[in-house]
């Protein structure tokens, strides 16, 4: 997505899918790589032309404030929030 320009803008556990099997484990494909996708696609676009909401949930961090542009990097900087504090409770 960065390569093309485009963001999520909403990157977080929720909007991420995982195909797990019945012990909740992840499906490898074929590669041996766990298939992740990303959904909820709806403040997403071109970096620069999409901003955030005015009104949202601030017991959140978000990379820019509320109306701002929403920019390459953003993303990665929102995963960076909860990534680690979510894997270390596993």
């Amino acid at each position: 997505m960065e390569k093309e320009k485009l963001v999520h803008s909403d990157i977080r556990p929720n909007n991420l899918m995982i195909k797990i099997d019945k012990d909740g484990q992840p499906i490898p494909n074929e590669k041996g790589d766990v298939c992740l996708k990303i959904i909820d696609f709806d403040r997403g676009g071109k970096s620069g032309e999409v901003y955030y909401p005015l009104e949202r949930n601030n017991s959140i961090f978000w990379p820019a404030g509320p109306g701002e542009a929403i920019v390459v990097g953003h993303d990665r900087e929102l995963v960076g929030e909860w990534f680690d504090q979510l894997f270390d409770t596993i």
